[in-house]
């Protein structure tokens, strides 16, 4: 449900809002939402992570649409 929330606030809210605040400019963070689409789950993406480093932590904001991630070599 967060996932869907998430996607449907970057597709539709968010040129919407970034248009009304920046003109034409804002409508450069419509991007955002093609890049949250390849962007892999967290899961996929804490795999891939420890292939390289030792430890991962992820903190999670936005309702899990920002996450923030520690990686420790």
């Amino acid at each position: 449900i967060s996932r869907f929330g998430v996607s449907f606030y970057l597709k539709v809210f968010l040129p919407i809002i970034a248009y009304l605040a920046g003109g034409r400019l804002g409508l450069k963070f419509a991007t955002l939402y093609g890049t949250y689409k390849l962007w892999p789950q967290n899961k996929k993406l804490e795999s891939m992570l420890l292939e390289k480093f030792s430890s991962i932590e992820f903190e999670k904001e936005l309702i899990g649409g920002a996450i923030m991630v520690i990686a420790h070599k």
